[in-house]
């Protein structure tokens, strides 16, 4: 329920949300104002399929049954 019921990690989806509107409110075309966004879109990548994975192995199959009741890793109803 909650937060927690829309996507398995909305804690980095809020800090992800926060960094895309920094990069928005840049204003500009160059690439540097987006490195920060595309840094941490690497970033939380390969931090989620870590803690996919120590989340399976702590809670097994709980953690199993969550999964397929919410379907939505980072983004709710996308990704």
């Amino acid at each position: 329920s909650g937060w927690w019921g829309l996507c398995r990690h909305p804690n980095y989806f809020c800090e992800w949300l926060t960094f895309a509107c920094w990069t928005i409110l840049q204003g500009t075309n160059a690439f540097f104002t987006c490195f920060p966004l595309l840094f941490l879109t690497c970033h939380l990548y390969l931090r989620l399929k870590h803690d996919e994975l120590r989340c399976l192995a702590k809670y097994g199959p709980y953690w199993l049954q969550y999964r397929n009741r919410v379907k939505c890793l980072l983004i709710p109803s996308l990704f």
